[in-house]
């Protein structure tokens, strides 16, 4: 991984962000990325936050991008801030048990009736478009305990798993219309969910493109 050297300005800015290298999916890729150890609250509906965020530069996590997110402090090993500073694991453990412990505003919407996700929103002028409309890739269809490491391309859980880190796992409804995603971590209470729209009031994680 290569580490760039900010300069002193932003320093103390970048200090509060992670490293998240970039993946390629095939026909979904995305640059490295700092993403925000922190989640930010938003009184505004998903939309909203999502236009606010680009308008300032920054970015709201796919669902793809929130569950390497997880992985990477999962697995602990490479985990790096802003700095390009190793973090160690008490660090790592303070952001999982301490800042992801509210709802999160994901950047992905569901067709649930037709099956269809679009992620990867750009605003264009005042409009959000998705760059990915895509067909829901096969996905687990139950309520159901699932860990993050089985997934599909998409990010969706793919299989029932009540081993490690579990969340509760909400899927696509077929009587559901356009909804939101949204990702939450709270003691005993972690879900990732893709069949409900929360209104405002969510929180959601700046990532801006490390260059």
């Amino acid at each position: 991984m290569r580490i760039r050297s900010p300069g002193k300005a932003i320093s103390r800015y970048l200090s509060s962000f992670i490293i998240l290298e970039g993946r390629d999916y095939g026909s979904y890729s995305y640059p490295d990325l700092l993403v925000s150890a922190t989640p930010k609250r938003d009184i505004e509906l998903w939309e909203n936050s999502n236009k606010n965020l680009q308008e300032e530069s920054s970015l709201m996590l796919t669902p793809r991008q929130m569950v390497d997110f997880w992985q990477l402090l999962c697995q602990g090993e490479k985990v790096y801030s802003g700095l390009g500073i190793k973090l160690d694991k008490q660090q790592i453990r303070e952001i999982l048990e301490k800042r992801m412990h509210h709802e999160e505003w994901l950047d992905a919407r569901i067709d649930a009736k037709n099956k269809i996700i679009y992620y990867n929103h750009k605003l264009k002028g005042k409009e959000l478009i998705a760059q990915n409309i895509e067909k829901i890739e096969d996905c687990l269809m139950e309520t159901a305990s699932v860990n993050l490491f089985d997934v599909n391309r998409q990010g969706i859980p793919t299989k029932p798993n009540k081993e490690g880190q579990r969340f509760a796992y909400d899927p696509p409804n077929e009587e559901g219309m356009i909804i939101n995603v949204s990702f939450k971590m709270q003691s005993g209470q972690r879900t990732i969910n893709f069949s409900y729209y929360g209104g405002c009031g969510y929180r959601f994680r700046p990532a801006i493109i490390y260059e």
